[in-house]
């Protein structure tokens, strides 16, 4: 945040503001989530520079948060959490995204909330941790597609894996129901408005092209 006036708005910004202004299940290019926070960061905070990168510098700490709390079920200590948290804190890749007032920033806090999600799950061997897997995951698929490639992956690596881990997916089928019907109609809701988005966009360029001679 101290450098938050030392680069100008991230050009992606302004069209998340402008979407914030027609609010919608879905768009051509992007789930609803990020349209939303822009919405309701432009009604509470504002949209001056250190009010927008607020969100994705919030995002961050959960993230380092979530990374700490990682190391400590993995059964790192004091230091090995400590240092886990400031490894995930200074690399320069997340200097920049966390600076950005884009769906990127969140993104990776979905993706270690849902891995998190699953190591608990291991550890705990408590089966409705399924459910908040499914509402991390759902938040992520609106926030942006990619997710859904890495909470397959994590199933992928469960299916391979033995002991502690195969019994989570014994009692995965019943929970995975309930997660289906989280995450079903919000999905399907976004997919076709942004289909409708599409074929409009289609039929807008189709006017514009030339007759054939």
């Amino acid at each position: 945040m101290a450098t938050a006036t030392r680069y100008g708005y991230f050009r992606d910004a302004l069209y998340y503001l402008a979407c914030a202004d027609h609010l919608a299940f879905g768009y051509v290019d992007q789930p609803p989530l990020f349209p939303f926070i822009a919405w309701i960061g432009r009604h509470t905070l504002g949209t001056s520079l250190p009010a927008l990168i607020f969100w994705p510098a919030l995002a961050g700490v959960a993230r380092i948060i979530l990374v700490a709390a990682f190391a400590r079920e993995l059964g790192a200590k004091r230091f090995g959490v400590a240092l886990a948290a400031a490894l995930a804190a200074t690399p320069a890749v997340w200097w920049v995204t966390d600076h950005q007032f884009a769906m990127n920033a969140f993104d990776p806090l979905f993706w270690t909330g849902c891995a998190y999600t699953i190591l608990r799950m291991i550890h705990t061997q408590n089966p409705r941790l399924w459910l908040a897997f499914g509402a991390i995951a759902g938040l992520g698929l609106e926030n942006k597609y990619s997710i859904a490639i890495f909470a397959f992956a994590l199933l992928f690596g469960l299916l391979l894996s033995t002991g502690h881990s195969r019994h989570v997916l014994a009692v995965m089928s019943p929970m995975y129901c309930s997660i289906s019907s989280q995450n079903r109609s919000p999905a399907a809701t976004n997919f076709l408005t942004s289909a409708r988005s599409d074929a409009k966009r289609y039929r807008a360029c189709v006017r514009f092209l030339p007759s054939p001679e």
